[in-house]
């Protein structure tokens, strides 16, 4: 009899309210979500024997990748800061960890706090609480500490500059990122990091562009059924080259140089 497996995916983890929690975990279920958060559980005797966890959850996910450009464009050593647009949600930050460990496994991630139920994969971690308490401003306070820490000391970390998955304008056209905001370029300033610019090609389907439109709730319990969508098909990733931060402390103000930065990954869609 096969044991219950917690649904470490969920996001109804990581909301406000008792009724939002249950709409979530309800579509969440109709999605498919207990069978990806039970393959990866069934890969728990990998992990246990000394492989990657992120390695594991990627072939977990049964994902596919179409890589344009070369993990030799990842510098080595030195503080290094990942910067990506984020089309799909958890599948854009699985991928980027699996290509990343291969060559940093000194990386640390940025990313929402959903993940942390996943504790093989915390120790890489710098989570990010997306609800409106006091709790939620001292996690975010304390990872962006964190990053800044990490990046001093010569390790690499990835960011997500949107802060959130790209969304189509009113539910039509192609799907892009928010403005990225500030914060990446205080990181990048403060540590004297280089910066590797990351593209995911493709979006989300154009029923989550539509639910995105008048409902945060719904948009967050279809993103299962977007990781289900993901797997067993390629998802195209081009990395770029790396920018030395000599180049980017020329733009006098951050909004310059995040601006740049989103300009440089997204010209990654034409390779």
């Amino acid at each position: 009899m096969r044991r219950q497996t917690p649904d470490l995916f969920s996001y109804s983890n990581g909301v406000d309210g008792r009724w939002r929690r249950v709409v979530i975990r309800q579509i969440e279920n109709v999605s498919g979500l207990r069978k990806i958060s039970r393959l990866y559980a069934d890969r728990q005797d990998d992990i246990s024997a000394g492989r990657n966890p992120w390695d594991v959850t990627f072939e977990a996910m049964k994902l596919q990748l179409d890589l344009q450009g070369s993990l030799e464009s990842i510098p080595r050593t030195g503080p290094l800061v990942v910067v990506a647009n984020h089309p799909f949600g958890l599948v854009d930050g699985v991928i980027i960890c699996h290509l990343i460990a291969q060559v940093r496994p000194d990386f640390r991630i940025l990313i929402n706090r959903v993940l942390e139920q996943m504790k093989d994969l915390r120790a890489y971690l710098l989570p990010i609480d997306f609800t409106d308490t006091s709790e939620a401003r001292d996690i975010n306070l304390n990872s962006r500490a964190a990053a800044k820490t990490h990046l001093r000391a010569g390790g690499a970390v990835i960011v997500f500059p949107a802060g959130g998955i790209s969304t189509a304008h009113r539910g039509l056209g192609p799907a892009n990122d928010p403005p990225w905001g500030p914060f990446t370029a205080k990181l990048i300033l403060s540590s004297k990091a280089d910066v590797l610019p990351v593209y995911f090609h493709g979006q989300n389907s154009r029923l989550f562009q539509i639910v995105s439109q008048f409902s945060h709730t719904l948009r967050l319990a279809l993103l299962a059924r977007e990781v289900r969508r993901k797997m067993g098909g390629k998802v195209r990733v081009t990395i770029g080259k790396t920018i030395p931060h000599a180049e980017l402390v020329t733009y006098p103000r951050r909004e310059e140089m995040m601006q740049k930065l989103r300009e440089e990954t997204y010209a990654l869609k034409q390779i």
